[in-house]
């Protein structure tokens, strides 16, 4: 039986990576992104806290502390979603 974690998911499939995560003031993000695509910030109990067009780097003011789920959807409405900590 093979079993594999959300985490290796994440780095199998994701054209982007985020860093740094665990995230203070700022996000940055990196990879294959269309310049037209929109980033979504979601809490773990599925509440949009930030929704914006792509930027390579995210101010994180006025979004609490705790775990979230970053999500880029691409103008062929390709979606991908990784894990965030902002601390």
């Amino acid at each position: 039986l093979n079993t594999i974690s959300t985490g290796q998911i994440n780095q199998a499939i994701s054209s982007f990576s985020i860093y740094p995560n665990p995230a203070d003031n700022y996000l940055i993000i990196r990879g294959a992104i269309d310049p037209n695509s929109i980033i979504n910030i979601y809490s773990v109990t599925g509440k949009l806290v930030y929704s914006n067009h792509y930027s390579q780097k995210i101010r994180l003011d006025g979004i609490s502390k705790g775990y979230y789920m970053i999500e880029v959807i691409s103008k062929d409405i390709r979606k991908e979603i990784q894990k965030l900590i902002i601390k």
